[in-house]
Order: C-alpha cells, then structure tokens, then sequence
C-alpha cells in the first residue's frame, strides 16, 4: 500500500500492479490500516490503483484455495465487508481514481466510495458470475443503490463490462479525464470538497447514507432534525460568515 499527502488530500494506492491490485487478506489488512493512518487529520482520501488497472477484483488464488472451507470463505469475505464498510462510513469523503478494469472486487471498492472519478480507458463490471460466483463485498447492494435495479442486474446476470463514458452516462462515475491526468483531476476535486465546512461535508454524507436505506418518510425529519441542530450550533461557519458580511455590505 502506498500513501501520499497532498495537503490536506491523503491518496492511498493500492500497490499489487504485477496482481492487477487483485484483492487477498494482505491488501485488505494493509488498505484498512492505511485508511485509519490518515482518516483522522485529512479532510478528504483518494483512493486509486497502481499500475494499468485500478483493482480487478478478489485475488483467485487466495478465493480458490479457501473454497469450499466455509470459515476461511467467511473470514475473507468478513473482511472485505469490514473494509468497504469502512470506505464508506469514513469520517471524510473518499473519491476513487480509476483507470484500465475495476471488476468485481474492485468494482465493490470503488462503489463503497463517495464519488468515482475515471480515466477514459475505465471499464467497469461485476464479473463474478464469469467464473460462477456472486458478489460478497458489498456489490449486491451497493451498485443497485448506484444505477438502479435494471442497469445493476444486466451488469451482474450477463458479466459484461461498461466504459468509462458508458458509467458516466448512467451516474456511476462523477467525471472522465485522460489516463494521464487522472490523479491530478482526482486530487483536485478532492482539494475542493476538503476547503468546504468540515461539519457540513459531515453531515451532508450521513444524510445521503440516509437517503439510500431510509423511506422518504422516515429520511425528511432526519433531515430536519440534522438542519436543525446543524444551524442552531453556535459555530457559525465561516462561508456563510463570509456571506453574510458581504451582504451587509450591499446593505450599507
């Protein structure tokens, strides 16, 4: 695992590049503990591949070795729960930087992300049921959430791949760069979400995990009970200090 600092933006890399970054224990135990070294003073992760691919899924030969062992099967895939679940329920944003496959396995990293930037030659898929498999990181649940029932399941029943301009077209991916520019286009969308309100960025995602797992009718007075305590806190944030002083300003 690899793990940089641009300002306040930490990029962790997954660095298994001769693998594809192919998922097994050891990627995840050192991706989960990268995670927590830098969660507590960045305001915003990247999280990208080393290497042609991004992640293209569970590492097989650790798979194959464990299957039909149903303790070892469970632990792995415990694990990679835990993981993807910590993504997402990360104290700060985290934006995925993909470029060449992120199938299966890593297609589940980069949905437990917040936002998915990626490079013009991405191509994305859940290719488990290529080799008779179905998803256990997360993928079941988190790519209807991301494209909807339909788009998931033709994705999922047939196993075919989509572009990069094919994800954007479909929501999953917020832009798409040139594979050279990719990091940098990353980096800065993440530099721009870490200037905003630390508390608000904060909020704003717990109510969008809301939003994904909650009927409308129980996630508007969350929502209201969130607005509520957020703007009745004595922290005035400084953009709309900012904002209000130059309205009175226009008043004068």
């Amino acid at each position: 695992m690899l793990s940089d600092r641009s300002g306040d933006v930490a990029v962790v890399t997954l660095n298994r590049p001769a693998a594809y970054n192919a998922v097994g224990t050891q990627l995840l135990t050192d991706l989960g503990a990268a995670l927590d070294a830098c969660s507590g003073d960045a305001h915003a992760i990247v999280l990208a591949g080393e290497g042609r691919h991004f992640c293209v899924g569970a590492d097989l030969v650790e798979v194959w070795s464990a299957f039909g062992n149903e303790g070892r099967i469970r632990s792995f895939l415990t694990l990679f729960h835990q993981i993807a679940d910590a993504i997402a329920a990360s104290p700060v944003p985290v934006i995925a930087a993909v470029q060449g496959f992120a199938l299966a396995g890593g297609l589940e990293l980069a949905l437990a992300c917040d936002l998915i930037v990626a490079a013009d030659n991405a191509e994305f898929g859940d290719q488990h049921i290529n080799v008779g498999l179905i998803p256990g990181g997360g993928g079941s649940q988190r790519l209807p959430r991301a494209i909807g029932t339909r788009r998931s399941l033709a994705l999922q029943l047939t196993g075919d791949r989509i572009d990069a301009q094919h994800a954007l077209s479909w929501g999953l991916v917020h832009s798409v760069h040139p594979a050279a520019a990719l990091l940098e286009n990353a980096v800065e969308l993440a530099m721009r979400i870490a200037t905003r309100s630390r508390e608000a960025v904060r909020r704003m995602r717990e109510l969008s995990r809301v939003a994904s797992t909650r009927p409308l009718d129980q996630g508007l007075p969350i929502e209201l009970a969130t607005a509520v305590a957020h703007m009745s806190s004595s922290d005035l944030p400084d953009a709309l200090r900012r904002f209000t002083g130059r309205e009175q300003k226009k008043e004068e």
